[in-house]
């Protein structure tokens, strides 16, 4: 999702660790993409905007975004996960007016809780860098 624009957007995202058959870890100890995330998002006609991710899984509808400050909301589904690259497609559920359908996403896990995410569609892309809430400190 992105804000609408002359211009098209993309984001992109980090994922988490895979387990030996491919496939994310099932339980969120063991799959580092589960979780929240937060960061702030540009595209590419130089607009910026707040970003909330919520993942619960690595297959099928996998996780709720929010751009608060857009405002939008969409669904992920996940189509794959390979080498700590989660990748995704985004159903927006808030906001079409406001913001672009569909189109192709990517998180990549950076280390230390952070990941980067990217956003396209026909001429739009976007990206953004995201930190992981933990259980000692919301970031």
């Amino acid at each position: 999702m992105a804000p609408m624009s002359s211009e098209s957007a993309a984001v992109a995202v980090n994922a988490p660790p895979m387990e030996a058959d491919g496939g994310l870890a099932s339980s969120a100890d063991n799959n580092p993409f589960i979780g929240r995330w937060n960061g702030l998002g540009m595209q590419n006609d130089g607009q910026t905007w707040e970003m909330q991710v919520e993942i619960t899984g690595d297959r099928g509808k996998c996780a709720k975004v929010r751009y608060p400050t857009v405002p939008c909301a969409a669904e992920w589904t996940c189509t794959e996960v390979n080498g700590g690259i989660l990748t995704a497609t985004e159903h927006l559920t808030e906001g079409q007016s406001r913001c672009i359908e569909g189109g192709k996403l990517t998180l990549t896990l950076t280390g230390d809780y952070g990941a980067e995410w990217s956003w396209a569609k026909d001429a739009s892309w976007a990206h953004a860098t995201l930190r992981k809430e933990t259980k000692n400190r919301r970031k």
